[in-house]
């Protein structure tokens, strides 16, 4: 199934001592505006969170998605375009 992230928060708190509160909200900024609107070939809904908090490093607080009739432009298999 191809399924399209329409909304991501990704938790980017990390236990570093120079890692800073406003760090984490800029990461994760920066991730969600990547992650939102791209399209997943998955086998479940559990596989896309799966797969996206694989590739971008960092564990998903909340995800929202879409099944899409569209063409899917990742795949667990294939090279992530997405930076993080």
């Amino acid at each position: 199934m191809n399924l399209k992230i329409t909304h991501i928060v990704f938790d980017c708190t990390c236990d570093d001592e120079d890692w800073t509160d406003y760090d984490a909200i800029e990461t994760a900024d920066m991730l969600a505006s990547r992650y939102v609107e791209t399209v997943w070939a998955v086998d479940n809904e559990d596989d896309l969170v799966e797969f996206v908090s694989a590739k971008s490093g960092w564990c998903i607080n909340e995800i929202d998605y879409v099944p899409v009739d569209e063409v899917a432009q990742y795949s667990p298999e294939w090279p992530l375009g997405v930076p993080y």
